[in-house]
């Protein structure tokens, strides 16, 4: 025997309306595109938001997780550095490197600005708030003013464009 439950709609009973969600079930997402280029030229090891790639969220829960997706296409001579930010705190919070300024999840090294590349990240963030916030993708040049750092575009050709994008899904803890 067959058993179903047909329902048109699943509401919590009480006055919050949020239903807990088993372990592991994804209960929000959330995202950004970033269609337009993006310049960084920076005199020293300064990191610099990436406009629209940013994304609020607020959990339901405090034991949530959310899963950041980043994707981020990027033509660069010589080095440089991507990151990613939950509010002021750079996660994921690795320690290797000489100093703050060289850490992320994407140390860039291309030889030729007419190269340009798409730098993936995934990360599962354990935020531990039912407050709003907000993960965001930031870049450097490494402080070489000469070397540009381009988001979505060849450092030598802005004919040709690239997309990035930042996704958040919050998954039940």
């Amino acid at each position: 025997m067959t058993s179903r439950l047909l329902v048109d709609k699943i509401e919590g009973k009480s006055t919050s309306g949020t239903i807990q969600m088993p372990a592991g079930h994804i209960i929000q997402t959330l995202s950004s595109t970033k269609l337009s280029s993006q310049e960084i030229s920076v005199s020293s090891l300064t990191m610099v938001d990436i406009s629209d790639l940013s994304v609020s969220i607020t959990p339901k829960f405090s034991s949530s997780k959310v899963l950041v997706t980043v994707h981020v296409y990027v033509s660069y001579l010589y080095q440089g550095l991507l990151r990613l930010m939950r509010d002021s705190t750079r996660i994921p919070n690795n320690t290797q490197g000489q100093s703050e300024s060289y850490r992320g999840f994407a140390p860039l090294r291309q030889g030729y600005s007419g190269e340009g590349y798409m730098y993936s990240f995934t990360f599962l963030d354990s935020p531990s708030t039912t407050s709003a916030t907000t993960y965001k993708v930031q870049g450097t040049n490494n402080g070489d003013t000469t070397n540009t750092l381009y988001i979505n575009r060849l450092g030598q050709n802005a004919n040709y464009s690239g997309t990035s994008s930042i996704t958040v899904q919050e998954i039940a803890g």
